[in-house]
């Protein structure tokens, strides 16, 4: 059975624990985690603790564009979401969010950026932890990622405010539903 959730980050600051106990007490049942704070491997027992469910992490997503350079910039950022993967594996939470481009103008498909999504979906699905590759302002990524690499583990996070945004006639849940993960 679905559970309501809410995403734990309310874009003040607010420490984590104020944050869970609000989620609590409004009648929320699950929450999501932004896997970027300092104490991010506390939070899963504190939210557990209050009775809630964990739906997904977050994932940091600074300079998401250099996943598709050749650089050691695109290293990184395949490195930090393969601990991201390795933390939810670790922590029992099913699905890490992951942005494939930034919020500016997305750099071109390449090879090399396939090739580490691709080394990232087999880790995941070792791990048994889902991707969920969020709907930004450009969906042509993910269109080519879902119709390259096939996988039970790869899936899409629908943004209702991205889609309202930036593509409000992409339909991204009729395109995307039936990949949906978060």
């Amino acid at each position: 059975m679905t559970k309501l959730g809410i995403f734990s980050w309310f874009s003040y600051p607010l420490p984590i624990e104020e944050r869970l106990q609000m989620i609590k007490q409004a009648g929320f049942e699950a929450t999501s985690l932004w896997w970027g704070d300092e104490n991010k491997h506390l939070q899963p027992e504190m939210a557990r603790k209050m009775g809630l469910h964990i739906d997904n992490i977050h994932t940091p997503f600074n300079h998401p564009n250099d996943f598709w350079l050749d650089n050691l910039d695109g290293e990184d950022y395949l490195n930090m979401l393969v601990s991201c993967v390795n933390n939810c594996m670790q922590h029992n939470i099913p699905v890490a969010v992951i942005h494939v481009t930034g919020f500016s103008t997305p750099t071109e498909i390449t090879q090399i950026g396939m090739d580490r999504i691709k080394r990232l979906v087999d880790i995941a699905e070792n791990k048994k932890v889902y991707l969920a590759f969020e709907n930004l302002n450009f969906l042509h990524h993910l269109d080519y990622i879902f119709e390259n690499i096939k996988s039970d583990y790869l899936g899409f996070c629908y943004d209702s405010g991205h889609e309202n945004c930036f593509h409000h006639d992409a339909e991204c849940l009729s395109r995307y539903g039936n990949r949906l993960f978060a």
